[in-house]
């Protein structure tokens, strides 16, 4: 999300839909009398291109497109004055931005946003965009990309509202990394999210700008059954799919990280010892070690002439390796479904 781009465009929404208005009157005069509602539409569509540049996708767009249409059916007798108005806006937000030194990403966004409204007007609706297509559990993350604490608040509210899947306490507790926290991220990737088979860490607990942990409650500790742990799995599972949604609603990725090694006894005392002195927490005997992590930032995407692998250099000098890629949009798992 370039903010520059954001705060840019919103400020000059007014300049710019009057001018634009001003325009398609000239260009247009007999097309009709309400230039002032055309005046107010483009400030609209304005808004919704700084909206899909902040959440960096064109769903914002799309809601536009939808009112173009009712029940299927175009509203417009017309296109013409519409396709001159678009072309004209990407000209001049372009304009803008190359005054600001605005990055090519958002110039990239506003180009998609207009040939959107394009396409809808010249071809038909149609759901263009779906943040849910492009999903992707990332691999690695964009650690220079933050996000802001009022969505953590707001991702933080979700997490203690959502209905719990038991009755008598809470299956599992969270707590959160923050980017100060490599020290325990390290620890995390080395003996933990790793898969020792093929000697390679979980980089996204490494790189997200922001992580939570879900662990086992110790109120588990007298119910050591398999059941008890995969019913805090599911508990998890439906607090994390909470989330996703908003993060992917507002232009971040999310990935779900299993634990994939349970190490020595020995390790698991360190990882006690480092989590009461973090977070002041006492975690299960049985299962002290993170079950799950969410992961949200910015991913980084597929790149086909990248490697597959790379090495990470530990604060302790020591090294290991991670995967870089988490495949082409071909390989992504889908599930099974059957419409009846």
């Amino acid at each position: 999300m370039d903010w520059n781009a954001v705060t840019l465009l919103r400020t000059n929404i007014n300049t710019l839909s009057q001018l634009i208005a001003k325009n398609v009157k000239k260009t247009y005069p007999k097309r009709t009398k309400e230039f002032k509602k055309c005046t107010r539409d483009v400030a609209y569509i304005l808004q919704a291109i700084s909206t899909s540049i902040q959440a960096n996708n064109t769903l914002a767009i799309d809601h536009i497109i939808k009112m173009f249409y009712l029940n299927g059916i175009l509203r417009l007798n017309s296109t013409y004055a519409e396709i001159y108005a678009y072309d004209l806006m990407q000209k001049e937000i372009i304009t803008l931005f190359e005054k600001h030194n605005i990055t090519e990403h958002s110039v990239s966004i506003v180009k998609q946003c207009i040939e959107l409204l394009k396409y809808a007007l010249e071809n038909g609706y149609a759901e263009y965009n779906s943040e849910w297509l492009s999903r992707r559990n990332y691999k690695v993350f964009d650690p220079t990309v933050p996000v802001p604490v009022d969505f953590q608040y707001r991702i933080e509210t979700i997490l203690e509202n959502v209905p719990r899947q038991s009755c008598g306490h809470n299956n599992f507790d969270i707590v959160k990394l923050q980017n100060s926290d490599l020290e325990i991220r390290e620890f995390l990737v080395k003996h933990y999210f790793r898969n020792n088979g093929l000697n390679r860490f979980e980089a996204a607990i490494l790189t997200s700008p922001l992580t939570y942990l879900c662990f086992a409650n110790s109120a588990a500790d007298t119910h050591q059954s398999e059941y008890s742990l995969m019913s805090k799995e599911q508990s998890i599972a439906i607090h994390g799919g909470a989330i996703l949604n908003e993060c992917l609603s507002s232009g971040y990725d999310f990935s779900f990280i299993g634990c994939t090694e349970i190490p020595s006894k020995k390790i698991a005392k360190q990882w006690i010892r480092i989590v009461q002195t973090r977070w002041n927490y006492n975690p299960s005997t049985h299962w002290p070690w993170p079950i799950y992590a969410f992961c949200i930032g910015r991913g980084i995407d597929y790149d086909p002439d990248a490697p597959s692998e790379k090495e990470y250099t530990f604060q302790d000098g020591t090294t290991g390796l991670y995967h870089l890629t988490y495949g082409p949009t071909s390989e992504v798992r889908k599930g099974n479904i059957l419409y009846v």
